[in-house]
């Protein structure tokens, strides 16, 4: 089964920090839904590189 959506390929890699961020307080938006467990370690393994990309981003700024 093909996925819909490629979250590790642009377009989506270079623009999912700005859909991930709540437009009022700035903070990234957390998922609080099973739905997508079936990606198991590909997922966990792609929110810890976003999150440490956005972590030394952050330092920068």
């Amino acid at each position: 089964m093909q996925n819909l959506i490629q979250l590790d390929e642009y377009p989506v890699k270079d623009a999912l920090h700005i859909l991930l961020q709540d437009k009022t307080t700035g903070k990234n938006i957390i998922f609080a839904t099973e739905a997508y467990s079936e990606l198991g370690e590909k997922l966990s393994s792609y929110i810890d590189t976003f999150k440490r990309s956005h972590a030394d981003e952050n330092a920068e700024h």
